[in-house]
């Protein structure tokens, strides 16, 4: 019984003959192809070397095509990524492109299959399910909105700014939530099981 077979008993509700291994595994996919996550998290046939590195070797019962998290959409939406050459170091936004929350004004939705990197996204997750289809659930990832936001404009300023000035927070996670489903609805036509939302520390930290 494979992968797909077991998920499709366990979400009948139904026993399986052993439990389902779904690591999240995002840029130590770089790790298995001895390349810099710069490099793999940039280049659409290293991701893709990557992927299947990650399924021959760990043998998981789900795949999720993402790398880099959390820097896709905000680059999509005008950030400037750094991209380190040392292997073991993550890409990250150069600044905040909300430096205010009065900004928010100035935002505007992309063509979400023509934005940044996500067109390299919806390649990898089409060419893989197509390939693995048979065997393996494939997932899109994507952050969640208020994970957007804090990669925006930080987030304790986030966090101030919900207490301040709710009114424009709310038009900040309006715009984010329309985005997230718009990158949602990308993915899911890619032939993808369905979407794996990531989301920030934020709720623990607005908790706290």
């Amino acid at each position: 019984m494979n992968s797909k077979e077991l998920l499709k008993l366990k979400l009948a509700g139904k026993p399986t003959e052993r439990n389902l291994f779904c690591p999240a595994i995002y840029e130590h996919k770089a790790r298995l192809i001895n390349r810099s996550v710069s490099e793999v998290a940039g280049d659409i046939e290293l991701l893709k070397q990557a992927i299947f590195a990650e399924y021959e070797i760990y043998q998981p019962d789900m795949l999720m095509i993402g790398i880099d998290i959390y820097n896709v959409e905000a680059q999509a939406l005008g950030a400037e990524i750094v991209w380190p050459d040392a292997q073991d170091i993550v890409p990250h936004i150069k600044e905040k492109i909300l430096c205010d929350i009065s900004e928010v004004e100035n935002l505007k939705m992309p063509e979400i299959s023509h934005a940044g990197r996500i067109p390299m996204f919806l390649e990898a997750a089409q060419y893989i399910n197509h390939k693995l289809e048979r065997y393996i659930p494939v997932r899109g990832v994507l952050s969640g909105p208020c994970s957007i936001a804090a990669e925006l404009m930080g987030i304790e300023p986030l966090i101030m700014a919900m207490i301040l000035e709710p009114e424009k927070i709310n038009k900040l996670l309006d715009f984010t939530t329309s985005f997230v489903i718009n990158y949602g609805k990308e993915l899911y036509q890619t032939g993808t099981i369905g979407v794996f939302v990531r989301f920030s520390g934020l709720a623990a930290a607005t908790v706290a």
